[in-house]
């Protein structure tokens, strides 16, 4: 069920509790600090009339989604119409790239079949408006876009592989792969507002990576943990951090094989229940608030 409301879980917060005093009987490996600058944003320079354009679409989309949430689709259909009518009558130098124009119109055509359809599902309705929003709000707010409420949930996303790949649990890191990449979908289009071209190229292709590894048998865990490392790096400038603290370290291989195996299968079970609960209960979302 898509819902737009995080709840931290707490099951893998024990799991990566448990990935913290694994590390702690062997010799782990002391991370560097990512000293690439955060993206500098440009200041917009644009006409006052394409402004104030952008600022009535970013109302229209709000409006879209607030009806889409309560379920009158009919109308938030309407806002929909008017939202690509307002898209073809701004012009976009100087707010952002060629691909995050393409992005946006990419986004309404999708959002447009879903509300075409004679019974629209709610959930994927709700994935399309919430999208959108994303999308106008990104070209509203340059520096502060709402897109980039999502951090947590990345970040907690990420930590679920790393713990997933030390676990050596095939099926648990493909579940978390795909809930990461679920989630990076629903702010891509955003991200290719808001930042360069090549941080979404990065990601996608680590996304991509990391899929196919988790399918090769047995796992690649070299692979995998580098991999794991790179998608850290990705996130870092994706989000504008400049140091990795916020992420759990992958754990050294040296360790005593009998804390491996037993405390990777602890981990492998509060993992696999602890996605079984995301999946059931909708968690993983954020709420769409713009903070005053």
């Amino acid at each position: 069920m898509f819902t737009l409301k995080m709840k931290p879980p707490v099951l893998l917060a024990l799991a990566i509790g448990l990935i913290a005093v694994l590390a702690a009987c062997g010799n782990g490996q002391e991370r560097t600090t990512d000293t690439n600058p955060a993206p500098q944003q440009q200041e917009i320079k644009i006409d006052p009339a394409d402004a104030a354009k952008l600022e009535q679409m970013a109302r229209s989309a709000d409006d879209m989604y607030k009806l889409t949430v309560n379920g009158s689709y009919l109308e938030a259909r309407s806002k929909l119409l008017d939202i690509g009518q307002q898209a073809a009558r701004i012009r976009y130098d100087g707010v952002t790239s060629i691909e995050g124009v393409q992005a946006l119109t990419e986004t309404l055509s999708e959002a447009q079949r879903s509300f075409n359809a004679v019974r629209p599902d709610p959930e994927e309705a709700k994935l399309r408006a919430a999208k959108v929003k994303l999308a106008t709000d990104a070209l509203t707010h340059k520096n502060e876009p709402m897109w980039l409420q999502y951090d947590k949930v990345l970040q907690e996303n990420a930590r679920a592989v790393e713990a997933s790949i030390q676990a050596q649990d095939a099926k648990q890191l493909q579940a978390s792969i795909a809930a990461l990449k679920h989630h990076y979908q629903i702010i891509r289009p955003a991200v290719l507002i808001s930042r360069e071209p090549q941080i979404n190229v990065n990601m996608e292709s680590l996304l991509t990576f990391l899929t196919e590894q988790s399918q090769v048998k047995p796992l690649p865990m070299h692979n995998l943990e580098r991999g794991a490392d790179q998608l850290r790096d990705a996130m870092n400038r994706l989000f504008g951090h400049q140091d990795e603290s916020a992420y759990v370290p992958v754990v050294d291989q040296r360790q005593p094989i009998l804390w491996t195996v037993v405390l990777g299968s602890v981990i492998g079970a509060i993992l696999a229940f602890a996605a079984w609960q995301m999946f059931q209960d909708g968690r993983g979302e954020v709420s769409l608030k713009r903070k005053e």
